[in-house]
């Protein structure tokens, strides 16, 4: 238009001032004119087309893009109770906080505004029980939309009693759409034989939504004022019908599953990962919720990788080391079983314990492909749990790793001590040509180097760097903490790690010759570990192994 850009934003401002508000409530007297007409009919009415146009406006009106306003808010306060004010950054998806200002309080809060939109679809879902797709029509979506972008107010809007109008107005919602999401395995069966899927998708939205915006402490205990139990047992057992849905159809490229599984592993993400500002450690029942999920998805894995042992599938996403989609997911399990890494980790342990008891135990005739499968997914869940990605930094121990086991005195008898030794003393197993043969194709042996280059850059830290830990962790003791980061060098163990590490990268690039991945893998994860650290390369320089690497 050739207009100057501040002309459009005084525009945008006038709209949203003067019309904006106005505009919304009229959505609402045509959503109130048509209600009672579409609840006591028995048939589609032109009301619903009515009716679903004026919830979509309003959908998109508090989709709006509010000018931030200077209005007083008691922010300690809200934080004191266990609110959030401002928006986090999700990994999937996007989420921007509907903060229309004081000037809708009255509409949107005081009116119970909500509580009636609420009610409003409660009573179609009954009217239309019968009905099993009436969760796709038109005036469902767009009612559930709008429910799911309520769950995003936030700021001044809310009156400012230190949270609790925020707070209620989370429970009235969640008490609503809980009907949505449970139980979570008769809903889940119900989409397995045909049901709609949308309502349960939402209704995970909803979660994500009140999780971004509340403490881990807040968001576990809203549902406690009408269940016997907390939110995240809730969303443990969510996450648990994923899971199996997603892994029982593997070969479907977008399930119900999968779309539910993104919502609620980024909901764990938001409770347990960086993005929680609340660093108070999670309730015994959440911990126990977490610790049960996780058994729950490595079993689950366990059994899907048993069962895919005989599939020509070496190409397929679900079976590929670096595909960076599997990568994540991992990487949110793995928060999962830090939560409760005092069972998660010993829980690891024994599974892997026993797989590799099971391989020595068998004779030759026996076919040991179900469980290398198993051996192979171990590796890589183990392999986000001990560690973190950190492309680009330098790695550390992970803090629920060093804050946890603090009844741990004994190096010995630290989980993630005899985890780690587990793995490698398995790994040195490829060294001896017969049960290399045997037992570690190119893909076994590609986890196997993925682990260790992680581990490697994780655990075989500088000894002055045990030394400078000085001061009690935040949830662990100082002894916990210097015991992870100095037991990898006990006993000479280091440097008989990087000989091992170096005799088995000559292994991988000697002896599987065209395999491209795994030689990429050695060369820039494995090698680039054990160099990128001073005191790692002073002591890798004098092994007889190196100097053979290099004339190699």
């Amino acid at each position: 238009m050739g207009l100057p850009k501040e002309f459009h934003d005084q525009c945008q401002l006038s709209l949203e001032v003067k019309f904006l508000k106005d505009f919304y409530c009229w959505a609402q007297a045509a959503v109130f004119n048509t209600a009672d007409k579409i609840l006591n009919s028995n048939v589609t009415i032109p009301e619903e087309k009515a009716c679903s146009a004026a919830l979509r406006l309003m959908l998109q009106i508090l989709s709006w893009s509010f000018k931030p306003t200077l209005e007083h808010e008691n922010l300690d306060a809200k934080i004191k109770s266990g609110l959030r004010s401002d928006a986090i950054n999700l990994r999937k998806f996007e989420r921007s906080l509907v903060k229309p200002g004081s000037l809708w309080t009255d509409i949107l809060i005081s009116s119970a505004h909500t509580t009636w939109v609420l009610n409003f679809y409660t009573t179609l879902r009954q009217k239309y029980s019968y009905d099993t797709l009436w969760g796709d029509s038109p005036i469902a979506v767009s009612c559930r939309q709008l429910i799911v972008q309520l769950c995003s107010l936030a700021g001044a809007v809310f009156p400012n009693d230190n949270g609790d109008a925020q707070i209620e107005h989370f429970m009235h919602i969640l008490s609503a759409v809980i009907l949505w999401i449970e139980p979570p395995n008769v809903i889940a069966e119900s989409i397995r034989n045909g049901g709609s899927e949308s309502e349960f998708i939402d209704g995970c939205h909803v979660l994500l939504s009140v999780a971004s915006l509340t403490s881990s402490s807040l968001f576990d205990n809203l549902l406690k004022s009408i269940r016997q139990y907390g939110t995240i047992n809730l969303l443990s057992a969510l996450t648990s019908e994923a899971v199996k849905s997603v892994l029982d159809n593997q070969n479907e490229e977008e399930t119900w599953g999968s779309d539910a599984l993104d919502i609620l592993l980024e909901t764990w993400n938001v409770i347990l990962g960086e993005a929680c500002a609340d660093k108070s450690p999670m309730s015994a029942d959440g911990a126990l919720a977490a610790s049960n999920l996780f058994k729950i998805i490595v079993e689950s894995h366990l059994k899907a990788a048993a069962d895919s042992a005989f599939e020509d599938s070496d190409d397929a996403e679900y079976f590929h080391v670096s595909v960076s989609k599997r990568d994540e997911q991992l990487a949110l399990y793995a928060l999962i079983a830090r939560a409760a890494a005092d069972t998660t980790i010993p829980f690891l342990e024994q599974l892997f314990s026993e797989r590799f008891a099971r391989l020595s135990q068998r004779d030759v005739e026996n076919d040991p492909t179900r469980t290398l499968e198993e051996l192979y997914w171990l590796l890589l869940i183990t392999s986000h749990v001990l560690t973190d990605s950190g492309e680009g930094e330098t790695l550390l121990i992970p803090e629920a790793l060093q804050a946890g086991f603090t009844n741990v005195v004994e190096v010995a008898q630290h989980p993630v001590v005899t985890l780690s030794w587990s793995i490698i003393n398995f790994s040195r197993q490829c060294l001896d040509p017969g049960i290399r043969g045997r037992y570690f194709s190119p893909r076994l042996m590609e986890a196997v180097i993925w682990f260790l280059a992680r581990w490697v850059a994780t655990y075989l830290v500088p000894l002055d760097v045990s030394r400078e830990i000085d001061s009690v962790g935040r949830h662990g003791s100082q002894h916990s903490r210097k015991l992870l980061n100095s037991f990898a060098w006990d006993n000479n163990q280091g440097e008989l790690v990087l000989d091992f590490v170096v005799l088995m990268s000559m292994v991988a690039l000697t002896t599987y010759q065209g395999e491209i991945e795994l030689q990429t893998l050695t060369c820039q994860k494995l090698l680039a570990s054990v160099v990128r650290r001073k005191h790692t390369c002073a002591y890798v320089v004098q092994l007889d192994s190196w100097r053979d690497l290099t004339r190699a």
